[in-house]
């Protein structure tokens, strides 16, 4: 495949990215496999997915995205772009005036840096005035392509 499609060599030249729950499986998929890919790029990912609805703490303690990272804290060379938008959602587990798809970003952020990963260096967060849609992930998107990839150069 890689040479069909003239594929650059090295994770450092692969990015995955996704929206929603493809979000947080292009999450899942590039932290499982970092031999592949160096950039993950997610669009207001669904990182409240969860293994235990019984009761508050345990909605929050077994995000399965958040539990990942603190199972194995820092993988060498990945770098991770996020973006939530203000009307993504409404729900507030909690309460605490923060809707829950921000919240759940910003806190996997904090598990990623508490692993040693670095906000600026490592990580990029973009909380838009945007909602969980198609359109606002493609205004978003061309900022992404260019923090992973670099400017495109004009052929024109």
């Amino acid at each position: 495949m890689q040479t069909q499609y003239h594929l650059l060599r090295g994770a450092h030249n692969r990015a995955i990215m996704g929206a929603s729950l493809g979000g947080l499986s292009a999450f899942d998929i590039g932290w499982r496999h970092p031999e592949h890919f160096g950039t993950i790029g997610v669009f207001s990912g669904s990182f409240w997915w969860r293994s235990d609805d019984s009761s508050l703490a345990a909605k929050v303690s077994s995000r399965i995205a958040h539990a990942l990272v603190r199972e194995r804290r820092r993988h060498t060379k990945l770098r991770f772009w996020f973006e939530a938008g203000l009307y993504d959602e409404t729900a507030d587990r909690d309460g605490d005036g923060v809707i829950d798809a921000i919240q759940d970003t910003i806190e996997l952020i904090d598990e990623l840096v508490r692993g040693g990963y670095e906000r600026g260096a490592d990580l990029v967060y973009r909380e838009v005035a945007g909602d969980h849609s198609p359109a606002t992930w493609a205004e978003y998107l061309p900022e992404f392509l260019t923090w992973a990839f670099g400017p495109t150069k004009s052929t024109g």
